[in-house]
């Protein structure tokens, strides 16, 4: 949703005081507070800028979907519709016209209380038991294939955070200490930061956590970390570990729906990815022929010829009665027997 992490600040990472830091705080909240369930207005400003971005698209019901029988589905005008059997008119309760079948009156694909193509009696369970949430299970009630909207509260079951379930309700560990009190997390310097720790339900200036001597189970959250055999490890995600959640959270469907939707970026990246090493290739070419080039200069320059003999430092004098005639394209010197140094 865009949202990063809150900062430390009194408007988005308030004190219990305050109500309590935010979802998006660095490290877990313990759920006690009531802006542990909220966004802060940081957040707010994050999310809002991508929604106003793409929330046209997104927040918008397609239009484009098409209802055929055999997508599981009971679209309009028909009756019953299971599926891919349904579609190969194999169907228990359904025709291959997405119809029900003579003397069918439901299908459990697509009911609740539905058996065997009859409402289901009363006797059949539509709703598991929540027993955390202190809600038993529910039953249809013989007449219809929906399952009944009602609840059924459970007492006595324990539920979470050590709780009892009473009328419905779940009574947290503190509560069943004094109804007036409400759970809280004592800081870490008092050595009780994954103790049970309770706290009167007022909001004056104050009031200090009081510990009980019942620990915390592993891994619920303490004072920015997390409770290990009673005590408050300190948990500090840094920014090398959050990349790397983010990139092994990169999944292929991902990645090609990306560049399916961007792409005129996709064709660029991947011309770069052909161009650059191609580019790379020519010039170190290039680097390789123009050196080779300079060592033939210099190699033929004046400057590179060496004396070995002293006799090569004896000078040439023109001779005269010295003639030149050309044979095949060559020059053929004729001296005469004058003692002269010939190279």
């Amino acid at each position: 949703m865009g949202s990063e992490h809150d900062p430390e600040t009194d408007e988005c990472a308030p004190s219990e005081r305050g109500g309590g830091k935010f979802v998006m705080y660095p490290w877990a909240v313990s759920g006690y507070e009531k802006n542990n369930k909220n966004f802060s207005p940081c957040s707010k400003e994050y999310i809002f800028q991508v929604a106003r971005a793409k929330g046209e698209s997104c927040f918008s019901e397609k239009t484009d979907v098409i209802a055929f029988c055999g997508n599981g589905r009971v679209d309009q005008g028909e009756t019953c519709d299971e599926g891919w059997e349904t579609s190969q008119g194999k169907g228990q309760c359904c025709d291959e016209n997405c119809k029900l079948r003579p003397g069918a009156k439901c299908s459990p694909v697509n009911a609740q209380c539905c058996y065997k193509c009859q409402i289901a009696s009363s006797t059949q369970e539509c709703r598991l038991s929540l027993p955390l949430s202190c809600q038993g299970p529910v039953f249809c009630d013989g007449k219809n294939i929906k399952c009944p909207n009602v609840t059924k509260p459970l007492d006595g079951v324990p539920c979470i955070d050590d709780g009892i379930c009473q009328n419905g309700e779940c009574r947290n560990f503190c509560q069943q200490q004094n109804t007036s009190l409400v759970p809280c997390i004592c800081p870490k310097e008092s050595g009780s930061a994954c103790h049970r720790c309770c706290r009167p339900a007022s909001d004056e200036e104050g009031i200090e956590c009081k510990s009980y001597n019942a620990k915390l189970p592993d891994g619920r959250p303490c004072f920015q970390g997390t409770c290990s055999n009673g005590i408050c490890v300190k948990q500090v995600q840094d920014m090398v570990e959050r990349l790397f959640d983010i990139i092994e959270s990169i999944t292929i469907d991902q990645v090609v729906a990306f560049m399916k939707s961007n792409i005129v970026g996709t064709v660029i990246v991947i011309s770069l990815f052909l161009w650059i090493p191609a580019s790379c290739v020519v010039s170190f070419i290039d680097r390789k022929r123009e050196r080779e080039e300079k060592q033939a200069r210099l190699w033929k320059s004046k400057s590179n010829r060496a004396l070995f003999l002293d006799e090569d430092r004896s000078r040439i004098r023109r001779i005269p009665n010295m003639r030149s005639s050309r044979h095949h394209g060559s020059v053929v010197r004729h001296f005469g027997h004058d003692n002269e140094t010939v190279l």
